[in-house]
């Protein structure tokens, strides 16, 4: 089982098991930034706080390695964890509330891929208590990286290329997790992906997806969508529709820009 997973499906007894309430001392001390000491591949920061006090960053690095996880996977299972609350998180982790929250927010918000992988944000989405505005602000945020590296390098070399590959391939993983949880894909999330598109780019699959499913209608994701590939291959669900065939996007030789892959085996939420 993934590690991550394993922190998250902890029952009370375990958790009281593992990581027991332990006595803190609320003092101020010498504080660490997470972005140089993570280095997410993040290219510019989110707005949340990246200060974490040295203690918590040492406390949670040790901690992590007793339980086979890296600083950014425990962070995360321990904020998003379905039955801890943040202040029962830090009582837990013997670190502060605000230390919990910022280690947390920070790692889920910036990493691109580097410490928490598809397969972790998969256990999270289904097991955790991650929201669905958190989701859409972690997208936006990807997605403004991946696009800010490749124009802060208008003669990208190789290596640049191949993270924004990377970063790009993995964002359409992540995407297609989150489109197999129903408590986050919602009528309301797709909504308000469809406003994102009128202005940004969004994967051009997402919007046949977000009508496949039930989420939108099909006038509203016309009305929605200005990118005329976008319009052609939601226009051929009204012959497929009245055929009962659903819409899968472009032809299967080109699937980096519309393939969703499956949540892994076993993972998806029925």
């Amino acid at each position: 089982m993934n590690p991550l997973s394993s922190i998250l499906r902890l029952s009370d007894r375990e958790l009281d098991e593992l990581f027991p309430v332990l006595p803190f001392d609320d003092g101020y001390g010498p504080q660490v930034d997470l972005f140089e000491k993570l280095k997410f591949g993040a290219v510019f920061p989110s707005e949340k706080e990246a200060l974490i006090s040295k203690r918590a960053y040492f406390r949670l690095q040790t901690q992590a390695s007793m339980h086979g996880l890296n600083f950014s996977q425990l962070a995360c299972a321990m904020l998003f964890h379905p039955r801890l609350l943040p202040d029962d998180a830090a009582a837990r982790l013997s670190v502060s509330r605000d230390d919990v929250l910022n280690a947390g927010m920070v790692s889920y918000m910036n990493d691109c891929y580097a410490n928490i992988s598809v397969n972790d944000l998969a256990e999270i989405y289904v097991h955790g208590g991650v929201s669905a505005d958190l989701v859409l602000e972690r997208l936006e945020n990807i997605e403004g990286q991946t696009i800010h590296l490749l124009c802060s390098s208008p003669t990208a070399d190789q290596r640049v290329l191949r993270n924004a590959t990377r970063i790009r391939d993995n964002y359409l993983k992540e995407i297609g997790t989150i489109y197999s949880c129903k408590r986050i894909a919602t009528s309301e999330f797709a909504e308000r992906r469809l406003q994102r598109a009128k202005k940004h780019s969004i994967p051009l699959n997402e919007p046949v997806v977000m009508v496949n499913q039930g989420l939108v209608s099909l006038e509203k994701a016309l009305d929605a969508v200005p990118n005329v590939w976008y319009r052609e291959e939601l226009q051929k669900m009204e012959t497929k529709n009245s055929t009962g065939e659903r819409c899968r996007g472009r032809e299967a030789d080109n699937p980096t820009d519309n393939t969703f892959p499956d949540i892994p085996s076993g993972q998806r939420e029925q």
